[in-house]
């Protein structure tokens, strides 16, 4: 094949891998993450491997030494040494289904760096580029459109916040906050009207989308980067030898960049300052941006991740605690202020503390590094007249904005697939075209490879798609298409599950959590199921896989709870099982000691152990850690009652209505307590309250006829006991029987 053939596939597959994030499909586990990066993973392989091909015979293909290069290189070398000296090696090369972010997939970038700035040499080739990366960007933004207007095929249809194929709305709005700086930087380099009507429509459209998203964090990126844009187009200095348009332009240019920049201001204090009027208030968008408070709990549950994250930095300051090892430091210095609204991250939400857990000080500067390089090199084309000043503030502050952008969430496909391509075209950019295109450099030599080394290539190309991509699909695939057949049986389920499994994949932890959650109602369910002998297959492979999980994740609390419960839900099934149950929540609860989940966990075996007075306390620290979490009033007012321990169970009960209001379940819960120890008159109160709340529910009326019958008022369980016939026909022949038996 050509050479130059060869480079132009090579090109036409790096713009079909811009289309990766039109890939959505609901056969796997995670359809918005694994789908599309797995599709563009097998794209840059294929594409990096004729790219070896090319540079063997091809010297000017190779890839050049830049400032950029050096950077990522130093980033990703910093990345591996801290996973190396990480909590888990293996997720952080791996990741997991829900981010596919692990070093694996960092190195695909690299490489679809290498090959961009490598391969695309010209200005025609960017300019192809960038305009497939607005197609793709409008063919999102139609899907989001699809969403917003409620259309059913559309997936998440009609719930608000649009999203496209992102399946988050924060995603999308990073997306598009590169995609607006493409079309303004594409407008400016075609001179047809058409071309420019057409970007600016595009620019239009994307700016509407990017409101519907109503995502703050890409809102202030995007602020930050036009003020800051229209501040340095004020400033535009004059050039040396400028002719006469130029300077006319330059001119015309700063005094628009001046109205405006005072214009953004203006429209912004203005927003804030109508932020209570109802026109700012029925805009979602606007109304989140205005009513952003520290007392607000998104925030707080930001602040309070990034305060754990300090603590975390300081136990391990200089290469962190491994890539994708967040979730380590979440789980160790859990805030207990966090419950109930978040109780696992795996991410501080925040580019700087994300880092600097992950790898360090050492890591966090070596990514700043690569900012500094991008700076840097848009300064020295600027000087070197390889870029004018628009574009060189352009870009400059596309990067300010979207780091200011991930100060509040953090980065996948959506982010790093533009961000790569930016850093390709700058370090492109810090090049002559000459430079760029020309044969070759002296003292490189070429070679022509013999067919053994294709085939060589070939076969590790194969091993590489394979392992990294296809076989991680086949798994995930197998997951989602046994848990569609759950009305089929154990025996169904068991072998897709075992399946899935049996190709131990990085992905075998999330199936596992799918196994357990399944699992659950065939243990439930085990006494009177008609076929035992395979739902004791089901349930004795779930427990072996459970064991698998706490060996091969023993530092995961989430993993070990999951565990735990799993064996604490066997152990009606399997005696034996409690006192596994018991060694993997004891565990648990010490890896994260103030998470309020892990002490429910632990005193519920606790009470079964008998060992009451342990689990009040236990339940009691989780009240003192927390007393403004109702969940943990109500589980220490249950085992007060359970306890017999009536006055004390009275006051915590007294606590919990402080903080919330008891649902019809707990009025009814309460009552059952009551009518335990024989109260039938503040158990019917409870009950009663129960009925107000859900008084179309049969068997509330049931139990309240049981309870009148109990403490001796006949007349009253029988009306309750026609009540519940009359919401429940079904109930009529036990409703006869039963006022039978009163004797009336």
């Amino acid at each position: 094949m050509k050479s130059q053939t060869l480079a132009t596939i090579i090109k036409a597959l790096i713009i079909i891998s811009l289309f990766a994030p039109l890939v959505v499909s609901s056969d796997f586990i995670f359809p918005f993450v694994f789908p599309k990066t797995a599709a563009f993973q097998i794209v840059v392989e294929i594409a990096f491997f004729l790219w070896l091909i090319l540079i063997i015979s091809r010297p000017e293909y190779r890839p050049k030494r830049s400032r950029i290069f050096w950077a990522i290189s130093l980033f990703l070398f910093i990345v591996i040494l801290a996973s190396i000296f990480g909590v888990n090696f293996g997720l952080s090369f791996w990741s997991a289904y829900e981010r596919m972010t692990g070093i694996v997939t960092l190195l695909h970038y690299f490489a679809y760096f290498l090959i961009l700035a490598s391969v695309f040499k010209t200005k025609k080739d960017w300019l192809l580029i960038f305009d497939f990366f607005i197609a793709v960007s409008l063919l999102l933004s139609f899907f989001a459109l699809g969403q917003k207007l409620n259309i059913q095929s559309f997936l998440l249809a009609g719930q608000g916040r649009v999203s496209s194929t992102f399946g988050n709305p924060a995603y999308f709005a990073a997306y598009l906050l590169f995609v607006l700086f493409f079309i303004v930087f594409m407008f400016f380099q075609k001179q047809s009207k058409n071309w420019k009507i057409y970007y600016g429509v595009a620019f239009l459209f994307s700016i509407l989308m990017l409101y519907w998203t109503e995502t703050r964090g890409a809102v202030v990126g995007l602020a930050v980067s036009v003020i800051l844009f229209f501040l340095a187009l004020a400033f535009w200095p004059k050039g040396q030898e400028e002719k006469e348009f130029m300077a006319k332009f330059r001119r015309k240019i700063k005094k628009i960049a001046l109205i405006s920049l005072i214009l953004s201001v203006v429209f912004g204090a203005s927003v804030y300052m109508l932020r209570n009027t109802d026109f700012i208030r029925s805009s979602v968008t606007l109304s989140r941006m205005t009513t952003i408070s520290l007392s607000g709990m998104d925030v707080q549950t930001r602040l309070l991740a990034w305060k754990m994250s300090l603590k975390g930095l300081a136990a391990r300051p200089i290469l962190g605690w491994g890539w994708e090892n967040y979730a380590t430091v979440f789980n160790r210095y859990y805030d207990p202020n966090l419950f109930p609204t978040e109780n696992w991250f795996d991410r501080a939400h925040n580019i700087v503390f994300d880092t600097l857990i992950t790898t360090g000080i050492l890591g966090f500067l070596s990514y700043l590094a690569i900012f500094g390089a991008v700076f840097a090199t848009l300064w020295r084309a600027f000087r070197r007249k390889r870029i004018d000043f628009l574009n060189m503030a352009l870009f400059g502050v596309l990067m300010v904005g979207y780091f200011a952008e991930n100060f509040f969430v953090f980065d996948m496909l959506y982010s790093y697939l533009p961000f790569f391509t930016v850093l390709a075209f700058v370090s492109w950019v810090g090049k002559t075209e000459e430079d760029s295109v020309k044969q070759s450099s002296p003292g490189v030599t070429s070679a022509t490879p013999n067919i053994f080394a294709y085939i060589f290539a070939l076969a590790i190309f194969i091993f590489v798609v394979y392992f990294i991509n296809i076989k991680p699909a086949t798994a995930s695939y197998y997951c989602i298409d046994t848990l569609r057949k759950q009305n089929l049986g154990s025996t169904v389920i068991l072998d897709g599950l075992e399946k899935s499994l049996s190709y131990g994949t990085f992905g075998r932890f999330e199936v596992r959590l799918q196994l357990f959650e399944t699992v659950k109602n065939t243990i439930l369910g085990y006494e009177s199921s008609s076929e035992k002998e395979s739902a004791k297959k089901f349930i004795d492979f779930a427990l072996a896989q459970g064991d698998e999980n706490a060996k091969e994740r023993p530092f995961d609390t989430r993993y070990l709870l999951s565990v735990g419960q799993l064996n604490l839900l066997a152990s009606e099934y399997d005696s034996t099982r409690f006192a596994r149950a018991a060694e993997i929540l004891e565990i648990a609860q010490k890896q994260s000691p103030d998470r309020q989940i892990t002490i429910y966990a632990l005193a519920e075996v606790r009470l079964r152990q008998g060992k009451t007075e342990e689990a009040i306390n236990l339940l009691k620290k989780a009240v003192e850690l927390n007393p403004r979490a109702s969940e943990s009033i109500w589980n220490l007012t249950l085992v007060y009652f359970a306890s017999g321990d009536l006055e004390n169970g009275q006051k915590a009960l007294s606590q919990f209505k402080q903080e919330s209001s008891l649902t019809d379940d707990q009025n009814k819960k309460i009552a059952e307590v009551f009518a335990n120890h024989n109260n039938f008159q503040s158990s019917i109160e409870y009950m009663l309250k129960a009925i107000e709340l859900a008084p179309t529910n049969a068997d509330y009326y049931a139990a309240l006829a049981d309870l009148y019958s109990r403490s001796g008022d006949k007349i009253k369980a029988k009306e309750a006991a026609l009540k519940a016939a009359e919401l429940n026909p079904e109930m009529k022949a036990a409703a006869d029987e039963f006022i039978k038996s009163l004797g009336i």
